[in-house]
């Protein structure tokens, strides 16, 4: 008897991979439902606890009780043979949080729950993954995408870092000079023609300065051709 109750329970417990699909397809295609929301927010606490469930609803009481205590398994007949076991927390039938408790619990329960993934960084979709690896994106389209905005933000970062290298290597030069007298051009002009290559333009030099990148000559600029460089 006792081995044939755990094969009972065992059963009873493994909502197959169509349930956390179609839990998938609903967070996906109605994102901004309230319970969809509500479920998103047990999907992200539950992913930044470890996953660690015991962890999750320590943090939680309300939630804990709700979920170990107060709630119903309900058997639901179909046209055919089979039949469904349907979790329903209880509370207001109205009430967001019933319906997302709901499928919160089929996807822990399933022994496929580490194959539930996302929202996808790239697309913020959901979704099941095809293995237990640990792949943060719905798939290898989202992820070259979103490798390759990094990897430009990241020389775009670079090139920035070395204009500003090259700026304050300028400054220094500058300041040299218009203390011996030997350039009548502004810092800015100046330095925007030191190294063509790093492509600085007197604009940038203006943004970097109110930004605090960078710091002006301490020196005070003689009027050049009726102006102020």
């Amino acid at each position: 008897m006792p081995d044939r109750m755990d094969r009972f329970f065992d059963a009873v417990n493994k909502p197959g991979a169509d349930a956390l699909q179609m839990i998938c397809d609903g967070l996906n295609d109605w994102p901004t439902d309230p319970a969809n929301l509500e479920l998103r927010r047990l999907i992200a606490a539950w992913h930044k606890s470890g996953p660690n469930l015991k962890a999750m609803l320590g943090a939680d009481p309300a939630l804990s009780q709700n979920l170990m205590s107060d709630f119903r398994a309900l058997y639901y007949p179909t046209e055919s043979g089979r039949a469904h076991i349907l979790f329903s927390p209880h509370g207001d039938p109205q009430d967001v949080h019933s319906d997302a408790r709901a499928r919160f619990m089929w996807i822990t329960l399933s022994p496929d729950w580490n194959k539930f993934g996302g929202p996808c960084p790239r697309c913020g979709k959901y979704f099941i993954r095809k293995t237990a690896k640990q792949s943060v994106y719905c798939s290898r389209r989202c992820a070259s995408q979103d490798t390759a905005i990094k990897r430009t933000t990241e020389v775009r970062q670079e090139r920035h870092l070395h204009k500003l290298n090259v700026a304050k290597e300028a400054i220094i030069e500058w300041g040299k000079l218009w203390k011996r007298g030997r350039v009548k051009k502004g810092w800015k002009e100046w330095v925007a023609a030191y190294n063509p290559h790093a492509e600085i333009t007197t604009r940038f030099l203006t943004r970097a300065v109110n930004q605090g990148a960078l710091e002006a000559p301490s020196i005070e600029e003689r009027r050049t051709n009726g102006r102020s460089k």
